[in-house]
C-alpha cells in the first residue's frame, strides 16, 4: 500500500519535472530570440533610398555624363548609386516597391573620375531598417 505522503511526493516530483521542462523551453526560446536580434551599430551610416534619378544625361557627341540610376539620402546629402549588393530582401527593380526605403549601409565614393564628379557612391553592404 502506498503511503499518502509518498504519493504526494511522486506527484510533486512529476510536477517539478514538467515545470523544469517548460522553463527550459522558455529559456531556450528567449536566448534564441536575443541571439537573432540584429546589431546595426556596425554600419557606417544610415540613409534612405529615395528612388530613381530621372534627370536627362548631358551628352557631347557619343559621350554622355554620369547620370541616372538610384538616389540615396545619407544624413543631409544626396548621392547616386548604380546598384545594391544582391539581397533577397530588397529588389529595386520591383515596380511595386514603395519609396523611400530606410537602410543601414557601408559605402565609399566611387573612384571613377566621372562618377566622383557626379556624386556616385558604391554601397558595400546594407540592411533594411
Amino acid at each position: 500500500m502506498i503511503n499518502v505522503r509518498t504519493n504526494h511526493f511522486i506527484l510533486l516530483s512529476v510536477y517539478n519535472n514538467r515545470m523544469k521542462s517548460k522553463l527550459f523551453k522558455w529559456f531556450f526560446f528567449l536566448i534564441t530570440c536575443m541571439a537573432c536580434s540584429k546589431d546595426h551599430s556596425s554600419f557606417k551610416s544610415s540613409g534612405e533610398i529615395i528612388g530613381l534619378d530621372y534627370r536627362k544625361c548631358a551628352c557631347w557627341g557619343d559621350k554622355c555624363g554620369c547620370c541616372g540610376n538610384w538616389v540615396i539620402k545619407i544624413e543631409e546629402s544626396s548621392y547616386l548609386f548604380k546598384n545594391l549588393p544582391i539581397s533577397p530582401k530588397l529588389d529595386l527593380s520591383d515596380p511595386l516597391q514603395k519609396f523611400p526605403i530606410p537602410i543601414f549601409l557601408d559605402w565609399k565614393k566611387d573612384p571613377d573620375s566621372c562618377a566622383a564628379n557626379w556624386g556616385y557612391i558604391i554601397i558595400d553592404r546594407f540592411a533594411l531598417k
